[in-house]
């Protein structure tokens, strides 16, 4: 009968230690986030940090991570039914090297899951810190529109609806040299499709076709008012009053007929440079049948923003669209030609001259200099 018992204990004991072993893998530590809160600790090799918080619908989520000099680590969010909703290695926004930044669109209130997982072979102390921000006051953005947004003021919300048919163009300009902002563009699913840094004047976006919605939002970070531009280039969709979102003709015809200049990549991939030649970097790549709305030209490339960047494109790879928008372009000098890599110059290092007997007859030889080389000036 004591033995029954033992083991019955045992087996009570040893479920216990399972249970809490799985809540430590499971909660981690701290593992409630809250609106700018912060957790502290060390990231353990093969076990993952669970992290939760209950999320609202229409806000947006930013957790990151941060560590010492070699840190790398990976973040997933997912919803309270484990379904995956981002992932992220690094941070898109910054380029340090020692943090990971996961940022989201929440469309729907619940319980959501942040795993943190170690990507290196050794434990790494880290920083983990969440904010949410609220996604309020959306207006839709048709055509072009002005924003200006105070020092002190919220961030904006555009809202622009998806087209399910063909792509669409999205500029954001600066009006002002006084101007600083950083600007987002959250995809349909809630994901950021693109960051517009603060060191921008602007930036020309391209988007897929998609159903739903884009939202983008707009920091003033300067101590100035910022005022911009933000407009629908090409693509723009509108359903009709019915509510029938099927395409339309005109859609298509808005596109063709905008004054965007559309560049479209002829056949393999290509090179995005720095400035209008070859002797420059490459920046960035686009691949057969991606869109490059060109802004200026110099000689036989085309300038304009891939993903951010400015970037040159050269003519012979590509294909106009509407090349009726492409005459007139506007003339942007080329930056300063990268400083080539001095090659050290051979130095020749004079040898000394041999000397050589030469016979004389008879008698005593007499010594002749015959120098061996020979040093061009």
């Amino acid at each position: 009968m004591t033995t029954s018992r033992q083991f019955w204990l045992w087996r009570v004991f040893l479920g216990i230690v399972l249970l809490l072993s799985a809540w430590v893998v499971v909660r981690g530590q701290d593992s409630i986030l809250a609106d700018g809160g912060f957790v502290t600790g060390d990231l353990p090799v093969g076990t993952p940090l669970v992290y939760s918080f209950s999320g609202t619908g229409a806000t947006i989520v930013t957790a990151q991570v941060r560590g010492n000099a070699g840190f790398s680590a990976s973040m997933t969010l997912t919803d309270s039914g484990n379904q995956e909703l981002a992932t992220s290695d690094a941070d898109g926004v910054t380029a340090s090297d020692n943090d990971v930044r996961l940022t989201t669109l929440l469309s729907t209130s619940g319980i959501y899951l942040i795993t943190l997982t170690n990507l290196t072979d050794t434990p790494q102390p880290f920083v983990l810190t969440f904010d949410v921000l609220p996604v309020t006051a959306v207006t839709d953005l048709s055509g072009r529109q002005s924003v200006e947004i105070a020092p002190d003021d919220a961030p904006v919300f555009l809202r622009v609806q998806a087209n399910p048919v063909i792509p669409q163009v999205i500029s954001i300009q600066s009006l002002t040299l006084t101007t600083e902002f950083s600007a987002q563009i959250f995809d349909t699913s809630g994901d950021i499709r693109a960051v517009i840094s603060e060191n921008l004047e602007g930036s020309t976006v391209v988007v897929p076709a998609a159903d739903g919605e884009y939202l983008i939002r707009i920091v003033n970070i300067g101590e100035a008012s910022a005022e911009l531009e933000v407009a629908i280039l090409a693509g723009e969709y509108n359903p009709d009053e019915t509510g029938d979102t099927s395409p339309d003709t005109t859609v298509t015809q808005s596109a063709t007929d905008s004054d965007a200049c559309t560049i479209v990549i002829d056949d393999t991939p290509v090179n995005v440079r720095s400035g209008p030649g070859t002797i420059y970097e490459v920046v960035n790549g686009l691949g057969d049948g991606d869109e490059f709305i060109a802004t200026g030209q110099n000689g036989a490339w085309y300038n304009g923003t891939v993903n951010g960047l400015n970037g040159w494109v050269a003519t012979s790879v590509t294909v106009q669209v509407n090349p009726s928008n492409c005459t007139d372009l506007a003339f942007v000098p080329a930056p300063p030609p990268p400083t080539p890599t001095s090659t050290p110059t051979p130095t020749l290092t004079p040898i000394p001259p041999t000397s050589t007997a030469t016979p004389m007859g008879t008698g005593t030889p007499m010594a002749t200099t015959m120098p061996t080389s020979t040093s061009s000036p």
